[in-house]
């Protein structure tokens, strides 16, 4: 979570996703389209394992240790 001096701050969400919209908004703007549609398939292939193995070991290891996930 945050500090709380964080959590006090009106409009310290709002104003950290506009900042990572703005960050992904430049990232998108520097991609050339022809790229990302020769590599989507293997991008979109390797995050769907990241995010297996990341579930997989996230839930298994709480099963393990009994965590109520």
């Amino acid at each position: 979570g945050h500090t709380p001096w964080v959590r006090r701050l009106h409009g310290a969400m709002h104003l950290g996703s506009l900042g990572l919209h703005f960050f992904l908004a430049i990232i998108g703007i520097a991609s050339r389209v022809s790229e990302i549609l020769r590599v989507g398939p293997e991008v979109f292939w390797f995050t769907a394992l990241v995010v297996l193995v990341h579930g997989v070991l996230t839930y298994g290891g709480a099963r393990l240790a009994r965590l109520d996930v």
